[in-house]
């Protein structure tokens, strides 16, 4: 990790600790402690291992909340690589017949048979957690799970795709990022299931084998969507997949299966946003659970969400991206002042708690 990685994990697990400071008291309806159902798909041995780690290390000294945890192994080697579990968390095999999409219902299926109480929230995530920075599972608090068990709602990291994109004829514009997704078992019930494409469909429109030197994706998905999946998996930079490689008869299996993915990841948050379930910022969607899922200020932004994906966008990193969010969703609103001075008064609260890493 990055100095900068280091110090932003810091930060925000001294932020969770600053939790007891800045959630608001719970009356005598919130007194259920809500179940969290954790379901990480495993691939790579040495990530794998280090992201259960990680997880382990952040939910053992979580209170507030009870959790159950399984790891879907796609890849057989990642079964001796794993840290010892103690009964924290279960190992299945996985089927990677969808990569991490057939892991995340595997696993889903075998916590909801297992798991008493069944989940009222749902963390999933992959192993590329330790590459992602691992900042996003510090941000899981007490109060965000209360809130998404209360509220049907999908936090995340929030990508865009090309303007006018169009996925099997509906418009999208922007997406969930599958390597975690903290997502209401209410909201997950809406979809049925986390996978939209299943292997034998895809088999069926993207050859296992590749013909010729046309990208075989572009007939179902169109020129422009296509063609953008193709230089995200096959053109090396920046922008594009950590992975990429040229396309031919040798990688093609590789970026075939990473396509899937993709696939079902654009899917998973087009159903959701047509199951009026909104997509938020994971950090935004934090602090909006300092306020509580009744609170007007809270019902009115994801109100916003809810209308348009898009909302805030490229504003949920910072600070004052939040503080401009909250500006433009209280404009004009009488009577608006005090809720939004406990909003901004919350996060200068946590702000200031985010110096000495401490246990929660």
């Amino acid at each position: 990790m990055t100095p900068s990685t280091l110090v932003e994990l810091a930060e925000w697990k001294a932020v969770a600790v600053g939790e007891r400071l800045c959630t608001m008291p719970l009356g005598p309806e919130d007194a259920r402690v809500p179940h969290l159902g954790i379901v990480l798909a495993a691939w790579d041995p040495a990530a794998a291992a280090e992201s259960v780690s990680l997880v382990l290390e952040r939910f053992r000294r979580l209170r507030g909340v009870t959790w159950s945890m399984v790891v879907v192994a796609n890849n057989h080697l990642t079964l001796t690589s794993l840290p010892r579990s103690d009964g924290e968390y279960r190992v299945v095999a996985g089927s990677n017949e969808e990569a991490e999409f057939s892991a995340y219902e595997e696993g889903r299926q075998s916590l909801v048979a297992g798991a008493r109480p069944a989940p009222d929230v749902w963390m999933i995530l992959n192993d590329r957690l330790p590459f992602y920075k691992a900042d996003c599972i510090w941000g899981v608090t007490p109060a965000l799970v209360k809130f998404a068990s209360a509220v049907p709602i999908a936090a995340g990291t929030i990508d865009f795709l090309p303007p006018n994109s169009q996925l099997c004829g509906r418009a999208i514009r922007c997406y969930i990022r599958s390597n975690y997704v903290l997502i209401s078992a209410a909201a997950v019930a809406r979809l049925g299931s986390l996978r939209a494409v299943r292997a034998g469909e895809y088999a069926l429109r993207v050859p296992e084998a590749l013909d010729g030197a046309d990208w075989p994706l572009s007939g179902w998905l169109g020129p422009e969507l296509g063609g953008f999946l193709r230089t995200f998996l096959t053109v090396p930079g920046r922008q594009g997949w950590t992975r990429a490689e040229p396309v031919n008869p040798v990688s093609w299996p590789r970026l075939r299966m990473k396509a899937l993915s993709i696939l079902n990841e654009w899917l998973l948050s087009l159903r959701l946003s047509e199951a009026h379930v909104p997509l938020v910022p994971w950090r935004l969607a934090r602090a909006m659970s300092r306020l509580g899922p009744t609170d007007v200020f809270s019902q009115r932004l994801l109100g916003h969400y809810r209308a348009d994906p898009e909302f805030g966008g490229g504003l949920e990193g910072s600070a004052r991206g939040r503080l401009q969010l909250a500006a433009a969703v209280l404009s004009g609103r009488a009577g608006a002042s005090n809720t939004a001075q406990r909003f901004l008064s919350s996060a200068a609260r946590c702000s200031a708690a985010a110096r000495v890493p401490q246990d929660t």
